[in-house]
């Protein structure tokens, strides 16, 4: 057998080298095309496979509108010929007898997102509603001095939209024996424009006067920025805080007047099943004289519990916070107190 050596021994071997590597890239490149056939191919089934789009997010919703004035937005879970069994959009079940029922709408989220991205025409324009309230209320713990306390509340909104112009009156009154120890009237107006959803800008003015405690006036006006963190038929929440500016004339010539900077919280919970008629409210508004030394604090906030009793009357259990202080060590005003509200809403 003949060898070959030198020159010709070395090519030989450069040729088979290089014969190797053409076949391992050969392969290579067979196994990439395979493996890419059979990713395209799994696509394509999977793909395929899934059902057409808004099938899996798009489901059929129901609006009910109950006796009491409640509404509640969700999916049926269960019919039966007594009761509708509803999931709200928080995950929670809720049995509905049908007596309780005054209408049941069934709504296709697709088309609710249709009307939503269609544009406005003249047929859409937004219709002005009024909303209001009033309350007639009472202390419920009577001191040993024959303490009586009375209030009266207004309270006006103009909506049109998300946008609304709120009215508010107050008589507040309270005697003890012949003596009255607050004798407090006041009024405020407030005006809300949405910016971009969920932002709102607030222009309010503010008056009071109580003679009993020295105070002749006291007139206050703020420009607030604020945010709707959540609001459906179960419950709502804003925030809202901005600078502002407050001038007090009181009756030993003492008066005040100063930059402010206010903040203001609403919340509403509306209860569902067996409590449906009961409702939460909490209501803040409160400001700080920034450049006050000492600090000045100015605080109203109301928190309480409603029962209707009908669509339009209800009951309302109600405890207040009033402060009105120089420090926290003088103040000219700490003031709690816990009402029995009956009220008339419309």
């Amino acid at each position: 057998m003949r060898r070959t050596s030198g020159p010709e021994a070395s090519t030989s071997h450069k040729l088979c080298e290089l014969s190797v590597a053409e076949k391992v890239r050969s392969n290579s490149s067979r196994l990439i095309v395979r493996w890419a056939l059979q990713l395209t191919l799994s696509a394509l089934l999977f793909l395929t496979a899934l059902p057409a789009s808004g099938e899996v997010s798009q489901v059929p919703q129901v609006r009910l509108e109950l006796r009491g004035g409640d509404r509640l937005t969700g999916t049926i879970v269960q019919e039966t010929e007594e009761a509708v069994t509803l999931r709200t959009a928080f995950g929670a079940e809720v049995e509905i007898p049908y007596e309780e029922i005054l209408s049941l709408s069934r709504k296709d989220p697709a088309e609710e997102d249709g009307l939503r991205s269609r544009q406005p025409d003249e047929s859409d324009e937004e219709q002005l509603e009024v909303e209001g309230e009033l309350e007639l209320g009472a202390a419920i713990v009577a001191s040993a001095t024959n303490r009586r306390d009375y209030l009266s509340r207004l309270d006006l909104t103009f909506r049109r939209g998300r946008d609304h112009l709120r009215l508010q009156g107050l008589i507040d009154i309270q005697r003890a024996a012949d003596r009255k120890l607050r004798d407090r009237q006041g009024a405020a107006i407030s005006f809300q424009k949405e910016l971009a959803e969920p932002w709102f800008t607030n222009i309010s003015a503010r008056y009071l006067r109580d003679p009993t405690t020295g105070l002749r006036r006291r007139t206050s006006g703020s420009l607030q920025f604020g945010r709707t963190v959540f609001d459906d038929d179960l419950h709502s929440l804003t925030l809202r805080a901005g600078p502002g500016y407050a001038e007090e004339h009181r009756t030993d010539g003492d008066d005040w007047g100063t930059p402010l900077v206010g903040w203001g919280v609403d919340y509403e919970l509306n209860f569902t099943g067996f409590w449906e008629r009961f409702s939460f409210r909490h209501e803040q508004e409160g400001s700080i004289d920034p450049r006050g030394r000492p600090l000045r604090l100015l605080l109203e906030s109301e928190t309480g519990l409603r029962y209707r009793m009908t669509e339009n009357l209800y009951l309302a259990l109600i405890g207040s916070i009033e402060v009105d202080s120089l420090s926290p060590d003088a103040a000219r005003l700490f003031d709690r107190r816990l009402q029995l509200r009956m009220g008339f809403g419309w």
